[in-house]
């Protein structure tokens, strides 16, 4: 629980810097990474390696149970597997057949992307 709580109090600063800061456009500016950034690069290769795999095996341990379950609606005390319905838009035919409606409640919003590149990192194996 204390590490839990020393991440959150790490985390929540900088989260909400973050958040801000995906609001504002980029200037063109390239930096070079130092080598504390080279090294949460790093971990942030490994941690993502051990998330992918961590949620391969949460698939399978879900679909086993899933295929357990099979046509019922779930396994009393385990899971549920009810059925869900729901509409959603068709925007490109709404766009192509009422443009003027479309662009009438169209809304626009930019953020930034953040997207880690795949380089090797000099002690990354």
């Amino acid at each position: 629980m204390d590490r839990a709580e020393a991440f959150t109090k790490e985390l929540q600063p900088l989260s909400i810097e973050a958040k801000r800061l995906s609001r504002k456009k980029p200037t063109e500016n390239i930096l070079d990474p130092t080598d504390d950034i080279l090294e949460l690069y790093r971990r942030l290769r490994e941690a993502s390696r051990e998330k992918y795999l961590l949620d391969r095996h949460i698939d399978l341990l879900v679909s086993r149970i899933k295929v357990a379950i099979g046509e019922n609606c779930g396994i009393k005390g385990v899971a549920s597997w009810d059925w869900q319905e729901r509409s959603t838009m068709d925007v490109k035919r709404f766009q192509r057949e009422q443009p003027v409606l479309y662009e009438e409640y169209r809304r626009d919003s930019s953020c930034r992307v953040f997207k880690p590149e795949r380089v090797d990192v000099p002690g990354d194996e």
